[in-house]
């Protein structure tokens, strides 16, 4: 993870962003041209619209979905959105099979090969805590963003503790001290 930003300019957030929408854009279309009655998927595909719109606006905002929840969230959308969109066109069974085929995908890229994420007191705040799992290959960095309810976060870190070359699992980073602490004061 580069930077102090982890989501605000995230490209692969904001392209899955876009994909959910296309994907229910064009049954909204169709619908349009066929000029029929509202149907419960076309119902749906506008709360996924109208949801993707809110997630990005308050993204802009300054505030993001805490990493986990955003990964689930933009998983569920991402998977109804591809079966209104097959459902459309009348695939059905293949709409779920690829559905299910992505769902998997991406949750093992979150569990498997995503940052590691961890909730964390410091100086009396709440904050999320993200960092690479891949230690041992180069200097681990954790980076502390502020934690607001228990779904939303600062786009922005407040500090980044530098833990060195770990030669062990991600899941012990914590055991040790880190080598030193930078705060981004006034970014």
């Amino acid at each position: 993870m580069m930077g102090t930003e982890y989501s605000s300019l995230y490209i692969p957030c904001i392209l899955l962003m876009v994909i959910c929408v296309i994907f229910c854009a064009v049954p909204q279309i169709i619908h349009l041209a066929r000029r029929g009655r509202a149907t419960e998927n076309i119902i749906i595909g506008r709360v996924i619209i109208a949801v993707t719109a809110i997630i990005f606006t308050v993204n802009l905002c300054g505030y993001d979905l805490h990493p986990k929840i955003k990964q689930v969230v933009y998983t569920v959308l991402f998977f109804i959105s591809l079966l209104l969109l097959l459902s459309a066109i009348g695939s059905k069974g293949v709409a779920f099979l690829l559905g299910i085929v992505i769902c998997i995908m991406f949750v093992l890229g979150a569990f498997l090969f995503d940052n590691a994420v961890v909730n964390r007191e410091a100086d009396g705040k709440e904050y999320v805590a993200v960092y690479s799992k891949w230690t041992g290959i180069g200097p681990t960095h954790v980076y502390y963003y502020e934690r607001h309810f228990s779904a939303f976060s600062e786009t922005k870190a407040e500090f980044v503790e530098d833990y060195g070359i770990v030669n062990g699992s991600w899941e012990r980073i914590f055991e040790t001290e880190p080598n030193s602490v930078c705060r981004f004061d006034g970014e």
